[in-house]
């Protein structure tokens, strides 16, 4: 969890930020170093990985930190936030660290299963220079690119992988707030233990389809799982959640715009920066901590900045104070405001200022006080934007209702992860060529392609004015609720007309681990007819994408007009 040093020292030097004007929108170099480090951290998670498989079946004790340490390698393996080679560095050398700690106290078992074969699977003896680090890199890129594996095995195994980090970045979250919540450190092992195991398959180049496809089945319910215990967390730690007026202009004083997906980052953000008179604001899907009762009536909470995740960059550079960014995407930072982007935890990204929000120092008599800038001179004229909390059972007898009289013709399922501004061109011509009695319900970031479009004034409401065209559930961590409505919906539609025909199928964006991870939960809970983009074929050989349209219904996107047609005819069991 968040230690309270680390958010006292990011607190301090949020302070100190230096609030330069910008006059740029030059952006931080992408380090070369990044991929030859992303080997390398795969690779020492590996090898933990089968150690820890190994002590499982010799039916000995795993170290807590050995299974903490292959979730936080896992979950920093995403490439989209643009990571900090610093913080890969600091990891890689955290699992030589600990490797010398196992190798002192199960030595001799070690050596029997982890025998340094050659290849992509070798737990590399390492030095801790930094160069040897990235040639170690290297040379693993090289070696996976020539292992012999067959390429459907190869592309199904890197496709289970990207879900595995996923899986790591979201029960991670699970996991932080439960220890905030409970006061405790979870005793679960079943998530560990079922990681490992995936993982060591991966290492070992055990790669025959059905035991990869069995593994991605697994990840799925277990991500179901979690973000089903996060959700109940949540609702434990920051109250009942409604329907809230956000305040949308900025009010005078310091400002802090706090970046992410995971609540329970700015309830601690809230709790230090309140001594110091912050004024914090929220920024992207984090819109959604406002429902909370609890962090509602947080008075230093004053409000939402900016517009969606594609628009970072600028809102980044519009914003006059400092920004903390601890989970989610991060576009390539520039350098009119890399003075004042902060990260924390295992989010680091490159650009940014890490502030080791994990440190076990306790700094809180660190002054915050020291160079506070304040941000506004004076209120703006007010602005509001409504969040509106759907209770999904609800939701679900209305769709039914609705469709049972003819009201509504088709329901989609609008889910994962917003792309590039050019690809969002897809999403926004599908929701405006799809017929007006169509209803969308939208989870993730994808939804942001459509702007104020997905307001319900704008978007309009269904006959008799019950529900809005477009139900916003929240970012991708309520893939639960989805699929509670999902069950719920069908259980109505069958009390209704005793048939097992549900009108609705899902458009779904997949461009990061944890979109990837979302998505097989919802195969795993027998959602299916998913057309996917932008690129299935970035995961997927044409072999692999026949064997998922066959066994799940899942198929890559086309054109707008040809993929309305086809699932508007579909069901959701087809």
């Amino acid at each position: 969890g968040r230690s309270p040093g680390g958010i006292a020292t990011l607190c301090s030097k949020v302070a100190n930020a230096a609030l330069t004007p910008y006059d740029s929108v030059e952006a931080v170099q992408i380090e070369p170093r990044l991929n030859p480090l992303y080997n390398a951290l795969f690779q020492i998670a590996q090898g933990y990985a089968m150690f820890h498989d190994a002590l499982i079946h010799s039916n000995r004790d795993v170290p807590k930190a050995t299974n903490r340490f292959i979730l936080n390698a896992l979950s920093s393996l995403s490439p989209h936030v643009n990571s900090s080679p610093e913080k890969l560095l600091d990891l890689i050398r955290e699992g030589f660290y600990h490797r010398e700690l196992l190798q002192a106290t199960f030595g001799e078992i070690m050596v029997e299963t982890l025998p340094q074969p050659t290849g992509i699977a070798e737990w590399v003896p390492l030095t801790l220079s930094e160069a040897d680090i990235i040639h170690a890199g290297e040379v693993l890129s090289d070696a996976r690119r020539s292992d012999g594996v067959a390429g459907d095995e190869k592309l199904l195994a890197e496709f289970m992988t990207i879900g595995l980090r996923g899986l790591s970045e979201l029960h991670l979250e699970t996991l932080n707030l439960l220890e905030s919540v409970e006061y405790r450190a979870t005793e679960e092992t079943e998530v560990f233990n079922f990681v490992a195991e995936a993982i060591s398959h991966v290492a070992s180049r055990e790669l025959d389809s059905t035991t990869i496809l069995s593994f991605l089945h697994i990840t799925g319910q277990i991500v179901g799982n979690s973000l089903g215990e996060l959700s109940s967390l949540e609702a434990k730690a920051f109250g009942k959640r409604e329907s809230a007026s956000v305040r949308t202009s900025p009010v005078a004083g310091t400002g802090m715009l706090v970046a992410g997906t995971a609540t329970s980052d700015l309830e601690v953000l809230l709790h230090y920066a309140k001594r110091h008179n912050f004024n914090v604001y929220t920024y992207g899907d984090l819109i959604e901590a406002h429902k909370y009762s609890r962090l509602r009536s947080a008075k230093n909470l004053v409000g939402h900045y900016g517009r969606s995740a594609e628009h970072q960059q600028e809102d980044f550079e519009n914003f006059p104070g400092s920004i903390v960014v601890a989970s989610g995407m991060l576009l390539p930072v520039r350098k009119s405001y890399a003075n004042r982007l902060f990260s924390m935890s295992n989010f680091s990204a490159q650009g940014s200022q890490d502030v080791g929000g994990t440190s076990t120092t306790y700094l809180e008599d660190i002054s915050l006080r020291t160079g506070l800038k304040i941000c506004f001179e004076e209120d703006a004229e007010e602005t509001r934007v409504e969040v509106v909390h759907y209770d999904v059972d609800e939701v679900a007898v209305q769709l039914a209702d609705g469709v049972v009289r003819g009201e509504i013709a088709h329901v989609f399922l609008l889910g994962g992860s917003n792309g590039a501004r050019l690809e969002n061109d897809y999403v926004s011509q599908f929701v405006s060529q799809a017929r007006e009695d169509s209803v969308f319900i939208a989870f993730g970031s994808t939804k942001h392609a459509l702007g104020s479009f997905t307001k319900p004034e704008v978007c309009g409401t269904i006959k008799g004015g019950a529900l809005p065209r477009i139900i916003d559930l929240g970012p991708l961590e309520k893939t639960d609720e989805v699929l509670r409505l999902v069950r719920e919906f069908e259980k109505q539609m069958y009390l209704r007309t005793r048939s097992d025909s549900v009108p609705l199928s899902t458009l779904y964006w997949l461009s990061c681990q944890k979109s990837c991870a979302c998505l097989l939960a919802l195969l795993a809970n027998g959602v299916r007819n998913i057309y996917v983009g932008p690129q299935l074929s970035h995961f997927m050989s044409d072999s692999v994408q026949t064997y998922f349209s066959d066994a799940y219904k899942l198929f890559p996107i086309s054109t707008p007009e040809n993929d309305i047609k086809k699932m508007s005819t579909s069901t959701i069991f087809d």
